[in-house]
């Protein structure tokens, strides 16, 4: 019977081998040979603290697969536990429970938000039981057994104005293969993530916690995935940029060892929309989503109550969506959903964000780690869309009233006169009427004030410490747009996230492996975006390995790095080069003059001046002249008045005051 019974057992595991490898994905790139071989090996299975973890093995080529562990929890589930009598909702997160065996072979739910972020999916799926990590890991199937090395571990961390977006929106299967273990994971977004009341009833930053939480657990337990917790790179896109920033300043992460470089994407720390600070008041924002809810707002206790036991998830990320930014002041804008700075009252405990990144910088108060970072050409592009027949250019009517929009929303006092002084600054002056061009400028105008000059910013002060990298990227793909609703129209460029399809290599994922990641189909790539893809992903991963793009020679550049006294940085792009000083008069337009006029006060002279005749400019001076002589003469008259009129003082009154005493007077001794 106990033969029996081993028979039974292997051929079970050899039925769900041969299963698994008939439904699994073959990818392969320009430099990787396809191979029919499949040598017997069985799904992979990791022992960790909490518990095994069964995952998926994809095969490159005869000797190599990556293994893909997907939906691995790295923290409990923050919901109700009525059964435990305690609610995780609105609460920093805790070590995920151990369970015996857990099957990473599928994507999990994303975390709740509106489904227009979801929209690149095509399982749109939510649930509040989310914060689950994806992990892609290389493995050569003729290493010696128990000498397995260790690789360079990269942490991606997902954009989407902290509204939205996936971990499974970055897969990270052809990367992988780059000797090189990806991790990526779901954060608690929107009201969800990152509501504040500003005291102890909610602290706000859960989504920030949720990060360190997952560092935390790449900390303790990568190495079981053939990652080494000493080489973890930290990257991020858009407000996950913004969050790999706020990661280097924080006191919870910073110096911590929980990651050793960072990429920063199209954002970071000192982006305007990075920080709620307090004068926007965050616990507005969390009053306005209350009462969209129906939830009692005069209280912060019965608020916070009603939200956390007497709503669902679907429902708070739904009204979160439709809570307006509250106007800024003096330029500046903040809301309603990111950081807030949760140390200027006692009783934050934990404060991830003691005071603002850039005072924080400005004491040296940052993780001095080698960072890389950089922008898209045409970032700003994101915020034309939906303005009238754009596509065909911009007119100077719709220019100023895009901009005067823009201001009033930020509080600026003397609209017409920054409007006038931003048109005069972004106007191709070469052609000041070409509606295109007019168009360009206001995509860098948007580029230059969200991400170029905070990156700017952010890379001078991380120069002063350590080595750091400046990429521009500028690349377009003239593919075949299979799905245009998905993918940006030609006018917008180099569009923000563009970059991210090439470092993921999706101009190498063939049918079966987007089917795999759950994509919605994306062009047809030429052999051109291949070159970029290449490209990028070499870069992206040597400076994830070595802390440096290009150790060797790469396309016959080499990636100088970003200094206080050249400003380097490097074009990728198909003829990439290297150039310094990107922009700068722009940059230091908005951080060192656009502050100034925002701030002052409505000027109530007359918009132009009254031009007066010649004959009118003489009659006008004599006349002046006439009544300064006149007053002249006056003056010298009342003077002289005064000086007749005064009293003199009677030789009585002298005599008496200098008489000698009568004593003296009558000689009397």
């Amino acid at each position: 019977m106990r033969n029996i019974w081993l028979i039974l057992v292997f051929n079970g595991l050899v039925l769900n081998v041969q299963s698994i490898r008939d439904t699994a994905p073959t990818a392969w790139r320009r430099h990787i040979r396809h191979t029919n071989a499949e040598p017997f090996e069985l799904p992979p299975r990791i022992e960790t603290k909490y518990g095994n973890v069964h995952g998926n093995a994809i095969w490159l080529k005869e000797n190599k697969q990556v293994h893909t562990f997907l939906g691995v929890p790295y923290a409990r589930a923050p919901i109700n536990y009525p059964q435990f009598n305690y609610n995780l909702r609105f609460q920093p997160p805790q070590e995920p429970q151990y369970v015996f065996h857990w099957y990473a072979k599928s994507y999990r739910p994303a975390c709740p938000q509106h489904k227009k972020y979801l929209q690149t999916l095509k399982n749109q799926e939510t649930s509040e039981n989310c914060l689950f990590m994806n992990i892609f890991s290389p493995f050569y199937t003729d290493e010696p057994p128990f000498n397995h090395k260790l690789f360079p571990v990269m942490v991606y961390i997902h954009g989407g104005d902290f509204k939205g977006g996936s971990g499974q929106m970055f897969p990270a299967d052809i990367l992988a293969e780059e000797d090189l273990v990806v991790v990526t994971f779901n954060y608690r977004l929107n009201a969800l993530g990152f509501l504040s009341t500003q005291d102890r009833h909610a602290t706000g930053n859960y989504g920030f916690l949720d990060m360190i939480q997952a560092l935390r657990y790449v900390n303790s337990q990568i190495r079981q995935f053939r990652g080494d917790p000493n080489r973890v790179t930290i990257v991020g896109h858009g407000s996950g940029g913004m969050a790999v920033g706020l990661l280097l300043v924080s006191p919870l992460s910073r110096d911590t060892g929980l990651f050793h470089r960072a990429i920063a994407m199209s954002g970071n720390d000192l982006c305007e929309s990075a920080v709620i600070m307090p004068d926007y008041a965050p616990a507005e924002y969390a009053r306005e989503l209350a009462y969209k809810v129906g939830c009692p707002v005069e209280n912060n206790d019965r608020m916070m109550d009603c939200l956390r036991n007497y709503r669902t998830g679907d429902e708070i990320a739904l009204a979160a969506e439709d809570v307006p930014v509250r106007w800024g002041w003096y330029g500046y804008i903040g809301g309603p959903w990111g950081a807030s700075i949760d140390g200027l009252n006692p009783g934050y405990s934990p404060s991830f964000l003691p005071e603002h990144p850039r005072v924080l910088r400005k004491k040296g108060l940052f993780s001095r780690v080698r960072l890389m970072a950089g922008i898209a050409m045409d970032d700003g592009s994101y915020y034309l869309k939906g303005i009238p027949n754009v596509a065909n250019g911009l007119t100077r009517a719709q220019f100023r009233e895009r901009i005067s929009g823009w201001l009033w929303s930020r509080g600026v006092r003397d609209i017409q006169r920054v409007t006038d002084a931003l048109e005069t600054e972004y106007t191709y002056w070469r052609q000041p009427r070409n509606v295109t061009w007019r168009r360009q400028m206001m995509v860098d105008l948007y580029t230059d004030r969200t991400v170029g000059s905070c990156t700017d910013e952010v890379l001078k002060f991380s120069a002063k410490y350590n080595v750091t990298s400046m990429y521009l990227f500028n690349h377009t793909s003239n593919a075949t747009q299979v799905k245009p609703d998905i993918v940006p129209p030609a006018w917008m460029g180099v569009y923000h996230g563009s970059e991210i399809q090439y470092i993921i290599g999706k101009p190498y994922l063939n049918d079966k492996l987007y089917n795999w990641t759950g994509i919605r189909e994306f062009p047809r790539y030429n052999d051109l975006d291949k070159n970029i893809s290449d490209y990028a992903i070499t870069l992206w991963t040597n400076f994830a390995k070595y802390g440096n793009g290009t150790p060797v020679l790469v396309k016959n550049n080499t990636w100088l790095p970003f200094k206080l006294n050249n400003l380097t940085y490097l074009m990728v792009q198909n003829n990439t080069y290297v150039y310094k000083d990107y922009r700068q008069p722009y940059y230091a337009f908005w951080r060192n003059y656009f502050h100034l006029i925002a701030k002052a006060p409505l000027l109530t002279t007359t918009p132009f001046p009254t031009v007066l005749a010649p004959a009118e400019v003489r009659v006008s001076t004599w006349t002046l002249g006439g009544f300064a002589v006149l007053l002249i003469i006056i003056i010298l008259a009342m003077g002289i008045a005064l000086c007749h009129k005064r009293k003199p003082p009677y030789r009585e009154e002298i005599d008496a005051e200098y008489s000698p005493p009568d004593l003296l007077r009558n000689n009397s001794f």
